[in-house]
């Protein structure tokens, strides 16, 4: 069966083969701003309008991709890098890593 690009890393990742759960390297996101359009639920990949940008309440592909990375690599290092400035607070939803939110946190969800 044909993997997934994703899946391939994650095997990579893993060093064995296994499935990415014991990585603990980093993953360094360069220009993250361009997974600002994450939506949870939001509908399922393919999101994109013909310029490349998120459909109402949609998800990019990109976004996606981020945040899945993050969940399957969930003992890896994360670093978010972007010279361009996000000027919503909603852009910041892929960043799942910043411990802001979440579990243990003062805020239990994003929203």
């Amino acid at each position: 069966s044909r993997r997934s690009r994703l899946e391939q890393i994650c095997r990579w990742a893993d060093g064995a083969g296994g499935d990415g759960s014991n990585f603990d390297g980093v993953i360094a996101f360069d220009e993250c701003h361009k997974a600002k359009n994450f939506h949870e639920n939001g509908g399922g990949g393919g999101g994109d309008d013909s310029d490349g940008k998120a459909s109402a309440g949609k998800s990019t592909k990109v976004a996606e991709a981020v945040v899945k990375l993050q969940r399957l690599l969930p003992r890896a290092r994360i670093l978010y890098s972007s010279a361009t400035g996000l000027s919503d607070l909603n852009s910041l939803r892929f960043m799942e890593r910043l411990g802001l939110w979440g579990a243990g946190t003062s805020f239990p969800t994003f929203d």
